[in-house]
């Protein structure tokens, strides 16, 4: 079986591979006239809501082309810092791109509990049972 790994992220998919490669899998990104798609993502704070929106998205973008022996597979993850909210939680890579590793330290220097956690959630879909 083949699987789209739908993420911008070429390690991720070399990743997934290896170990996916060793049961029989392929994997593979996703590619529209040779390029990435984009996404849009919800304004949410929940990663299964952004990662169900891009299998969604992903599954209209190739509903005409997406082979039986093929499953999508999407992912979405953020860095949750406790004593701040939660936050930038799935703005993550958006807070980092504006602000930098230095900004978020910033937001730290009066709080004692820097306890954070990286959370993920993938979806693996195959013939549209997720």
């Amino acid at each position: 079986m083949n699987i789209i790994f739908v993420t911008g992220n070429e390690n991720k998919i070399n990743e997934a591979n290896v170990i996916l490669g060793e049961i029989g899998y392929n994997v593979e990104g996703l590619f529209i006239d040779g390029k990435r798609p984009n996404f849009v993502e919800p304004q949410s704070d929940s990663l299964m809501e952004v990662a169900l929106s891009k299998i969604s998205q992903t599954k209209s973008m190739i509903k005409n082309s997406n082979p039986e022996e093929t499953a999508i597979l999407v992912e979405d993850s953020g860095f949750f810092i406790n004593s701040i909210g939660n936050f930038p939680g799935v703005f993550s890579s958006f807070v980092y791109d504006k602000i930098g590793l230095t900004g978020v330290l910033k937001l730290l220097i009066n709080t004692k509990d820097r306890s954070a956690e990286y959370r993920s959630v993938s979806i693996l879909d195959i013939n549209g049972r997720i």
